[in-house]
């Protein structure tokens, strides 16, 4: 495998705010905006499988390993929603 991941585990960073630094600075660089007027901001995909994907995004960087405690996901309206019974920990899509 040649490059960067198609996505990372943000789980396995004992610092993740140092990569998430890293992703707006590789970003400011490549598009020639200083990065004090950047910001993040997510949006969740459809992806159950990070190793489904089969290119990187244009811009940014996808990540997987985040978890829901005490709610669930409806993939089909992206919301939040009720838990499921006995389910106190839900991985995101």
């Amino acid at each position: 495998l040649e490059g960067p991941p198609l996505s990372y585990w943000i789980s396995c960073f004992f610092f993740p705010q140092g990569f998430m630094t890293a992703a707006l600075q590789l970003h400011a660089r490549k598009t020639k905006i200083p990065i004090d007027t950047l910001e993040f901001f997510s949006e969740v995909t459809e992806v159950q499988d990070s190793t489904t994907l089969d290119k990187p995004p244009e811009n940014g960087v996808k990540i997987h390993g985040l978890f829901l405690q005490g709610c669930g996901w409806d993939i089909s309206t992206r919301v939040l929603k009720e838990s499921d019974k006995d389910i106190l920990f839900l991985e995101m899509p």
